[in-house]
């Protein structure tokens, strides 16, 4: 059990850790990217600890929100529209987080 649960927080310490590298516009140097991805992991494990129904829905909505951004980006790599105009072709979730990103100034 232990090397089990072991595991599982080591693997998304270091997913949190890639993420970190990888996403910001600023280089963060090794100490920082190790307390971010030590205080993901302990986050999860707290909430695994007190709150098991909380971290399984976190884990759902981090990874349908990078699923998601990730499927949707190669699209206009491969002949899709790159101007941006209409990328979500009637689709009216990608409407609603394009009006949403609109709506907020995220780009």
């Amino acid at each position: 059990m232990f090397v089990q649960n072991f595991m599982r927080y080591f693997t998304e310490s270091l997913v949190i850790a890639i993420v970190a590298f990888y996403i910001p516009k600023v280089t963060l140097n090794i100490n920082e990217l190790l307390m971010i991805s030590l205080t993901g992991a302990f986050s999860l494990m707290i909430l695994d600890l007190f709150a098991p129904q909380v971290g399984v829905a976190l884990r759902y909505g981090m990874g349908g929100t990078l699923g998601y951004n990730n499927v949707n980006t190669p699209v206009t790599l491969f002949g899709g529209n790159d101007e941006g105009n209409d990328e979500c072709n009637g689709d009216p979730w990608c409407e609603s987080v394009t009006g949403m990103k609109k709506k907020f100034g995220i780009n």
